[in-house]
């Protein structure tokens, strides 16, 4: 009966298929669903945890009115529960792009195993204070590339030189933070006030002997989950927290103290130097009056001293101009000898080159001439070598034919054929052949008189080389004496052009000493006036620092204790705002994919139940032949449960895969969280599943057992 059983629900699937897959289908979609959309807020939390714990995200920011010091630093990791504290600087400035303001926030480079370590998406982390990193979606949006140059300015009256040692930059990579995570960012109180990216410096760009913020991180499995189970980090970090602001009033005491005692010690030293000024004053306005006396009597003397110089200036002159006459008729004299010998060079050099031309045709002349000997004997002897070959193959018998043929084959070959003439000419004389070709030419006559003609050349070239060194040595000759004659006349010039320089020189020391004579009386009297008007100013400037320090008195007891803020995660607006969109998924996940189990358990009903009306007489049968309620109510249980499953597998392995990289990636245009976690995650699978096999078995059950409520005979008539 098992068998019989079995074989029935098998045979029942396949012949319903398309409503067993039509149950599949559905149930698939409703579980890829609410799998899938359950799954991305819990994703999105692990990703934004990974990549937080990765790059060491804060727990805490601390900022203080007055600054933070290094031994607020110190006091703050030692406090319990803190693994880690580092101080940093940051300031607002602006840059201006296509004639707009971009504000940015400035901040201090952190370590590589720092607190809210940089992700470098380009390039590299800057080296010197000219570099910086700039947000890689800043650099995207303004068209900025790599190399490109910022200039920082304040966006307010300030002087940002104030706060930074240098205020232009090189952008040398690109990076994204931790702390800033979303599109969405805080406002700023330079420019107007709405902050479009962020740059990285070194920590010693910044001009601050204080902290503008330190940096706290509490590592613990509370604080790496801390967006998954937000719950247990804040009341994890609460009792921190409670410590940071109790920390916070102690250090604030001691952070007034010394900034009280810094501005009294400052004012002090201000008095104490107020005070040395007084003196110095003095002294330096009875030191003007001596010096003022002593100039009078040195212009005195400067007088005399002038007239003197012009009686010697004016006797020097007089010789150098007699020198330079001489010297200008020595160089006339040797000019005129030199282009007489120049004549003569240039008479020679054309009766050279006319040698040398003629030389040149002749050694053509023979070349041309031995080219047309060898083509003419190589011809000649090529037709005869036809003549005889005719003649051989004519009269086979013959042997005289046949010898001379061969013997003027292999001349013709060896000796002849492709060679020059003196190439022939040798060949001929190494084989004893010249006699045999005497008969067509005389290769010998040919020979000496190619060999006379070159040697009456190659003995016109050694003539005309002759001639050629002497033209040479003439030639240098000729340069000396022209090298000479240029020196000589280069040292007229040089003596002539400083005769004139002396005297130009001369005249300006003259004209000047007179102009400085007069200008230090003008200057003695003006400087007399000077110095009275400036112990007048020096005095009214000695009042107004004395009133100056009074003043900062005053103003150092309207000094203000200073507040201490401990800001946690919730209070940067990336990480918050990540937060409450994963929750808002969360929230969506629990509704939303409802809809779609309640239409599978609708289309599960409606299938169900249609198939078991369809078979009230299969029913019927199997009550009257003894299956129980039970059996029977199973073989349609166990149909939709298969088809449940097998759904829910489909839709599991769906859902995890689709919907929340779907998601994570819409958000990636708000949020820069480049890890992308998506675990399989086993307890909402189950859900899935045990949903789906409970709104469709729900449904069969109750269709089942509807028609069960008839007796046999009545199941096994139609409706």
């Amino acid at each position: 009966m098992k068998k019989t059983y079995f074989k029935n629900l098998f045979r029942d699937i396949k012949k319903s298929l398309s409503r067993f897959l039509s149950i599949v289908v559905i149930i698939a979609v409703g579980v890829a669903f609410y799998a899938g959309v359950r799954a991305a807020s819990p994703d999105m939390k692990k990703s934004g945890d990974t990549y937080f714990n990765k790059n060491n995200l804060m727990d805490y920011k601390l900022i203080s009115t007055l600054g933070l010091t290094r031994d607020d630093l110190a006091e703050v990791r030692k406090q319990s529960g803190v693994t880690g504290a580092e101080g940093a600087y940051s300031i607002d400035a602006v840059i201006e792009k296509d004639k707009h303001q971009l504000v940015l926030n400035i901040n201090s480079l952190p370590d590589e195993k720092g607190i809210n370590i940089i992700r470098m998406v380009q390039g590299r982390k800057p080296e010197n204070a000219g570099e910086a990193v700039v947000e890689e979606k800043f650099l995207k949006e303004n068209k900025l590339r790599l190399n490109d140059r910022i200039v920082l300015k304040s966006g307010n009256d300030s002087n940002i030189a104030d706060s930074l040692k240098n205020t232009e930059f090189t952008i040398v990579g690109t990076a994204q933070s931790p702390l800033y995570v979303s599109a969405q960012r805080q406002l700023s109180s330079v420019g107007n006030g709405t902050v479009r990216g962020f740059v990285y410096i070194l920590p010693e760009v910044f001009k601050s002997e204080v902290y503008t913020e330190i940096y706290v991180r509490t590592v613990s499995t509370e604080s790496q989950n801390s967006l998954l189970d937000d719950e247990s980090y804040r009341n994890y970090t609460a009792g921190i927290e409670k410590t940071l602001k109790e920390l916070g009033f102690s250090r604030s005491e001691i952070r007034y103290a010394e900034v009280m005692k810094t501005a009294a010690d400052k004012l002090n030293e201000a008095q104490r130097k107020l005070d040395s000024s007084k003196k110095e004053a003095a002294e330096k306005f009875a030191e003007g009056y001596n010096q003022l006396n002593a100039a009078r009597d040195k212009v005195s003397k400067g007088w005399e001293e002038l007239k003197k110089n012009e009686a010697l200036f004016n006797r020097k002159m007089a010789e150098g101009k007699k020198q330079i006459a001489d010297g200008k008729k020595q160089l006339s004299s040797a000019e005129s000898e030199i282009n007489d010998r120049k004549k003569q060079l240039d008479d020679g050099k054309l009766q050279l080159e006319d040698g040398k031309k003629k030389l040149d045709e002749g050694e053509a002349k023979l070349n041309a001439g031995k080219v047309q000997a060898a083509e003419q004997i190589s011809t000649a002897l090529s037709q005869e070598l036809e003549k005889a070959k005719e003649l051989s193959e004519a009269n086979p018998l013959n042997p005289v034919y046949a010898y001379q043929y061969i013997s003027l084959k292999n001349i013709f070959e060896k000796d002849i054929k492709g060679k020059d003439f003196d190439s022939m000419y040798n060949a001929l004389k190494n084989d004893n052949m010249l006699d045999n070709i005497k008969a067509y030419f005389d290769m010998e006559a040919m020979k000496s008189d190619f060999d006379k003609s070159a040697a009456e050349i190659s003995s016109g070239r050694q003539q005309l080389a002759t001639k050629e060194k002497e033209l040479h040595e003439g030639e240098a000759a000729l340069d000396g004496g022209i090298a000479e004659l240029e020196a000589g006349r280069k040292r007229i010039a040089d003596a002539e052009a400083e005769l004139n320089r002396g005297r130009q020189e001369g005249l300006a020391k003259l004209s000047s000493g007179r102009k400085e004579l007069e200008d230090g009386e003008k200057e003695i009297n003006e400087n007399a006036e000077t110095l009275k008007s400036e112990e007048q100013i020096s005095n009214s400037k000695i009042q107004e620092a004395e009133a100056e320090i009074q003043s900062n008195k005053d103003k150092l007891n309207d000094i203000k204790k200073p507040d201490w803020y401990v800001l946690g995660r919730s209070a940067n607006v990336g990480y918050e705002t990540y937060r409450q969109d994963s929750d808002r998924i969360d929230n969506i996940g629990k509704a939303f994919p409802m809809i779609f189990f309640l239409v599978a358990a609708l289309v599960s009903l409606t299938t169900m139940t249609r198939m078991v009306q369809e078979k009230r007489m299969e029913i019927g049968t199997f009550t009257a032949l003894g299956y129980s309620r039970a059996a029977i109510v199973s073989h349609y249980l166990i149909y939709s449960l298969s088809a449940s499953i097998i759904g829910s597998l489909i839709g599991i392995s769906i859902g995890f895969r689709l919907f929340p990289p779907l998601i994570m990636n819409t958000y990636g245009t708000l949020y820069a969280v480049p890890d992308r976690v998506t675990p399989f995650n086993a307890n909402l699978a189950l859900q899935a599943t045990l949903l789906a096999i409970l709104f469709t078995c729900a449904a069969v059950m109750a269709s089942t057992l509807g028609e069960l409520r008839e007796v046999p005979a009545s199941l096994m008539r139609p409706k």
